[in-house]
């Protein structure tokens, strides 16, 4: 099983910034047994493949998708190659009222993927300023945005079936 992207204790807490972006980039498999948090989740990949496994269903998603988990939502993760590069938005409990209720996958904007890469170079321990909290706020935006986008157009990912013999087959 990998390490987590933020430490179990912030990903559970609201303390802090509102929104902690993180990346990573590593040889190997990333590999996550199912786990929840009380921050909400947005995961995706710079590149390659993942799988995101929740109760809802499991996506793969290519590096042009994100996941979206709201708080306390378990799931899982796996990536697929040789070398995992990807990241994760955290996003405070308080923050999520506007953000999807389920677990659902989106297609990532071009502003949204530019907006986490910034908020990913900002120190993690220190609070907002101003600037810094309107790009946050513009994230959160876009991943609403996004979202809508998402149904309106095309559905991402397929939900687990709940026939049992259909179920073993996706499973597999």
């Amino acid at each position: 099983m990998s390490d987590p992207l933020l430490a179990p204790a912030r990903a559970d807490s609201d303390a802090g910034p509102f929104v902690i972006a993180v990346t990573l980039a590593a040889d190997g498999v990333r590999d996550t047994a199912p786990h929840q948090h009380a921050r909400g989740q947005l995961l995706g990949a710079h590149r390659g493949l993942l799988s995101v496994g929740t109760g809802q269903g499991r996506w793969l998603v290519p590096a042009t998708d994100a996941v979206w988990l709201p708080p306390h939502a378990p799931h899982s993760l796996r990536s697929h190659g040789e070398a995992f590069s990807g990241w994760s938005v955290y996003v405070a409990r308080a923050d999520c009222a506007a953000l999807p209720a389920q677990p659902c996958a989106l297609r990532v904007s071009a502003l949204l993927r530019e907006a986490i890469a910034r908020a990913a170079s900002w120190p993690a321990s220190q609070p907002l300023d101003p600037a810094r909290d309107r790009l946050a706020r513009v994230l959160l935006d876009e991943i609403v945005d996004c979202h809508a986008h998402s149904r309106a157009g095309e559905r991402i990912g397929l939900p687990m079936p709940s026939d049992p013999r259909a179920l073993r087959v996706a499973q597999a």
